[in-house]
């Protein structure tokens, strides 16, 4: 990388710390923890940066199985310690993209759980593989490399009880799909299903009227509002194709809609299926831009939140359910029917450009696959922010 500082990717497997020096080419593996815990790595100077999966960061605790989790919360502090008195940078990369930047680099990931086999096509260990291919993505994708969150230490019960109004979130929502998932969504006339969401969208899922002459009154739309309406959803081609919405080229009339988990998806993020109302989430103890005690929070002496819930907004649901955030949790069913396949067909829609991240695509086909990613993502934005808009009222935005 043309720096001023040199990059080293690093990886934890079992008892040893493995890492590779980008500038010189070297590899050191099956090296001691202390190597890493002293920085005492080889060529290692103020101003270099490490980079290592987000995973082997987190506090390992009594008890606990996890071998991605490899050091105690004051090996942590130690770590953080040493960077910041050697000038060092440590920066996390999210653990769920190791598989893709592996497959980037040439490797067939389906033969990385067999070191013997993997070892005897590539020459190297799965370790080596995994850091040079970090390093070569990093090289690769600058804008990716700048995006990477610095580490420092965080205590797993910290963390817990600040996670834990996403779990919450995901895990009602997941209850709500699998409920819809379980009936097709209403898809099948052998699984007749009906429920708040589904009704809504029968509603309001109709030819485009005059939004000019269908203003949002009195807390309610009127029956003419149209989805459809330039205001909200539009008539965009791609977007109306990726959610499986088209209009009967003879009639001009409204077809039934194909792929309906698509935009059931999208609604029950935003409404829950049982009540009709807003789908609320709730907040964290500590704010994370500030630093100090969230506003909206509070618990009663058991722990239980008692806090302010408000609908969530674009960029949680972004971030956390959708999954579009690289350091994302499991997002479950809204995670899985969003981003793995109305995201990528889109996508497709919108530049014409099928594939996937794999060691045969060229750097403009690389280019073309993250523009074709950000297209899509505003589009799903623009989606999300008109349903948001049709269903949560004024006062909670």
């Amino acid at each position: 990388m043309e720096n001023n500082f040199n990059v080293f990717t690093a990886d934890v497997g079992g008892n040893t710390f493995n890492y590779y020096d980008s500038l010189r080419d070297e590899f050191y593996g099956k090296q001691k923890h202390e190597v890493f815990l002293d920085l005492s790595l080889n060529n290692l100077k103020k101003g270099d940066i490490i980079v290592i999966e987000a995973a082997h960061m987190r506090e390992k605790v009594l008890g606990g199985k996890s071998m991605a989790h490899p050091f105690f919360f004051d090996q942590l502090e130690e770590i953080y310690s040493n960077a910041q008195s050697r000038g060092v940078t440590i920066l996390l990369f999210p653990q769920c993209k190791s598989a893709a930047v592996r497959r980037m680099a040439g490797f067939d990931t389906t033969k990385h759980n067999n070191s013997n086999k993997f070892e005897a096509e590539y020459g190297m260990t799965t370790d080596e593989a995994d850091c040079r291919a970090l390093a070569q993505f990093l090289k690769r994708d600058p804008e990716a490399f700048r995006t990477l969150k610095k580490f420092k230490p965080i205590g797993e019960e910290y963390h817990k009880k600040q996670s834990a109004h996403v779990y919450n979130f995901i895990e009602e929502l997941n209850d709500h799909l699998n409920i819809a998932r379980g009936f097709k969504y209403g898809e099948d006339k052998n699984f007749p299903f009906s429920d708040k969401v589904s009704s809504w969208i029968t509603k309001y899922l109709t030819e485009p009227s005059n939004p000019s002459s269908n203003p949002i009154s009195q807390e309610f739309f009127p029956d003419d509002v149209s989805l459809l309406d330039e205001k909200y959803l539009g008539t965009d081609p791609a977007v109306l194709e990726a959610l499986g919405i088209g209009f009967n080229k003879r009639t001009g009339k409204l077809n039934k809609p194909k792929d309906h988990y698509k935009l059931y998806t999208l609604v029950c993020t935003i409404m829950n299926p049982k009540t009709g109302e807003p789908r609320t989430r709730e907040f964290p103890p500590i704010d994370p831009k500030t630093g100090k005690t969230h506003k909206y929070y509070s618990e009663d002496k058991d722990g239980n939140y008692t806090g302010e819930k408000k609908p969530a907004n674009w960029h949680f649901i972004k971030e956390h359910v959708f999954n579009f955030n690289p350091y994302h949790t499991k997002g479950g069913v809204a995670g899985s029917n969003i981003k793995k396949h109305f995201r990528p067909k889109l996508s497709k829609l919108l530049t014409d450009y099928e594939g996937f991240l794999g060691s045969d695509m060229s750097d403009d086909e690389y280019v073309s696959f993250k523009k074709g990613r950000t297209a899509a993502d505003k589009k799903i934005q623009k989606i999300f922010s008109s349903l948001r808009q049709m269903i949560v009222k004024d006062e909670h935005t």
